[in-house]
């Protein structure tokens, strides 16, 4: 079944400089410098002096990161505002896709903006559909009401959305690489429990289970590996590789599990060279050759692993001796704790990486309860709330481009692209 797609629609741009300190002189202080209240007394700051770490939040306030012992000013991002979207992805070429509220009734529909014009790419005959991810030929995945009672996924291009089918039940598509191989999670015939599934040339294949009753799909990388989770005969839950064919188990740690069924194991990310980043029995962990190996050191402190890039920069959290979760990196066989945005008794946690080695994630304030989204760079974590309270990061590109959602001053959410300009 083919759906044409539907409207597009033009969206207000709204780009907006952070209003960081300027050169202009201030009085009382010198050119370049800037005037600022610190610990309730006076000061004018400028990159290079020395700083107090407790004090990193009131110098946030003016636009600059204490690093190190010193004053380094933070650099300018430009927010474009993408309007009311639930933004799910976005490619190298800055091409973002998710879901907004299109109808009167608020049934969702799949979106794709670009260039400040937001399309809506139709349904399959329905009235809902949701856009989950894209590469960077603009082919968009995701799942769409049938008009029929079910759901299926669907590969929208060239202003044509397209019903992948099923194996038997609804389906769902939740990544697609640079060939355009898809892979998502769809019950067989008669079954109510999904089999992960794999999408090439007009046909779905069930890429099957570890011999328990269900498997899902979680990324499929350019080679056309394909990671996911499986349930086991006895209950436990294990990470698999499929490839050429076949479904590797991969195992887990050894030690004491919480899980049902003993040890398990789940991915969440595979690079082109087949490095495989999870967890196990609540530890980070690497699949590298098919071999698991434990992140952290001591073994048995908790840690996730969520992303990783080309180079094997694996981004995450650990939970502190204190017990707060915080970002993490882990490259060359050492971990760095990221630290957060308010000071080492609040949390915080990674969420992606690229290949210029920019992370990011979400973090709490030194107030608390609120999350602001953060990038990471050159030894800096960046809060890149702005207008609102509350922020989120979705996904940054090869490009440094950041999309998510933060609430706007009315207390609004919408979708957002953070970008870093250049000179900056």
């Amino acid at each position: 079944m083919i759906a044409a797609s539907g409207v597009v629609t033009a969206v207000l741009l709204v780009s907006v400089v952070v209003p960081f300190a300027s050169g202009a002189p201030v009085a009382g202080c010198s050119l370049g410098a800037t005037k600022a209240l610190i610990g309730g007394k006076p000061a004018c700051l400028k990159a290079g002096q020395t700083c107090v770490r407790r004090l990193a939040v009131q110098y946030r306030r003016y636009a600059f990161e204490c690093t190190v012992g010193r004053l380094v000013r933070r650099p300018r991002w430009e927010i474009t505002d993408l309007g009311e979207i639930v933004p799910t992805g976005i490619n190298n070429d800055g091409q973002v896709v998710g879901y907004r509220s299109t109808t009167p009734a608020g049934d969702p529909h799949a979106v794709l903006w670009e260039n400040g014009f937001v399309r809506d790419l139709g349904t399959l005959g329905g009235s809902h559909s949701q856009a989950l991810a894209i590469n960077d030929r603009g082919q968009v995945v995701g799942t769409s009401d049938t008009g029929g009672g079910g759901y299926h996924a669907f590969l929208w291009q060239n202003g044509v959305m397209t019903d992948l089918g099923t194996l038997g039940g609804i389906s769902q598509a939740v990544a697609i690489n640079a060939s355009g191989q898809i892979v998502g999670n769809s019950p067989p015939e008669g079954a109510t429990i999904v089999h992960a599934f794999l999408w090439e040339n007009g046909a779905m294949t069930d890429l099957g289970t570890l011999g328990g009753t269900s498997s899902t799909a979680i990324d499929i990388n350019d080679r056309g590996q394909i990671i996911g989770q499986s349930s086991m005969v006895d209950g436990a839950y294990h990470a698999f590789l499929w490839q050429d064919g076949a479904t590797r188990d991969l195992g887990t740690l050894s030690g004491p599990s919480l899980a049902v069924g003993g040890p398990s194991s789940r991915p969440w990310a595979i690079n082109d060279d087949g490095l495989i980043v999870g967890t196990s029995n609540g530890r980070a962990v690497l699949w590298q050759n098919g071999v698991i190996s434990d992140l952290v050191s001591p073994r048995g402190k908790a840690a996730k692993a969520a992303a990783l890039n080309d180079r094997g920069q694996v981004v995450g959290s650990i939970v502190t001796s204190a017990g707060y979760e915080h970002a993490s990196l882990w490259q060359n066989g050492a971990m760095r704790d990221l630290g957060t945005l308010g000071g080492k008794l609040t949390y915080s946690y990674a969420t992606a990486v690229n290949q210029q080695g920019q992370i990011i994630g979400q973090g709490y304030g030194a107030n608390g309860g609120i999350q602001h989204a953060f990038v990471w760079q050159n030894g800096v974590m960046r809060d890149l709330t702005l207008g609102g309270s509350y922020s989120n990061a979705v996904a940054i590109n090869e490009r440094g481009q950041i999309i998510g959602q933060s609430t706007t001053s009315n207390g609004h959410a919408h979708a957002v692209m953070w970008t870093l300009r250049r000179g900056a």
